[in-house]
């Protein structure tokens, strides 16, 4: 005999406002350096999202849990929508463009009330580094503090102009 399987929404949750966005094809449209986007897995296990990526930049994706016990996590697909550019499901994922285009990210997690998350897209931003040098240990009162500061971009994101503030006391 056959048995008879009904599933239904999960009591006192409503879709979130990006669904119907279950596959790569109905993915709504996510906006670099613009605030997260508040999603849930009400009524299905993943939300897709697609931007336009610029050559030679470098993008870093954020997903994060505000309520329920799911775990959400990220992939990125490359322009077909098909093709996956990182080797496992992420809540952080770094990423240099190779080629400009419209990509895709899956979020997925578990169906549920309460398991909201919510996901972000910006461009990644330089590692810096700071060196102080103090080229006195001790100073004598009322001496002065010769002091100089070295910041470097040992990352592969491309630093640009950056100021450095100096506290004196």
């Amino acid at each position: 005999t056959a048995l008879s399987i009904t599933i239904t929404n999960p009591t006192g949750c409503t879709p979130d406002s990006y669904e119907p966005d279950s596959t790569f094809s109905s993915a709504s449209t996510i906006t670099v350096d613009a605030a997260p986007q508040a999603h849930n897995h009400c009524q299905d296990t993943s939300d897709w999202v697609k931007f336009a990526a610029e050559s030679g930049k470098d993008y870093s994706i954020r997903v994060v849990r505000t309520s329920g016990l799911d775990s959400p996590c990220a992939w990125l697909f490359g322009t077909d929508g098909s093709t996956p550019l990182v080797g496992a499901c992420n809540r952080a994922i770094d990423w240099h463009a190779s080629a400009s285009g419209t990509y895709y990210i899956e979020a997925v997690g578990s169906v549920g009330a309460a398991n909201e998350y919510t996901l972000q897209l910006q461009h990644q931003l330089p590692d810096l580094t700071d060196t102080l040098y103090a080229n006195w240990l001790t100073v004598n009162a009322g001496g002065i503090l010769d002091v100089s500061d070295a910041v470097s971009n040992p990352g592969y994101a491309a630093a640009g102009p950056f100021a450095i503030g100096v506290y004196r006391s």
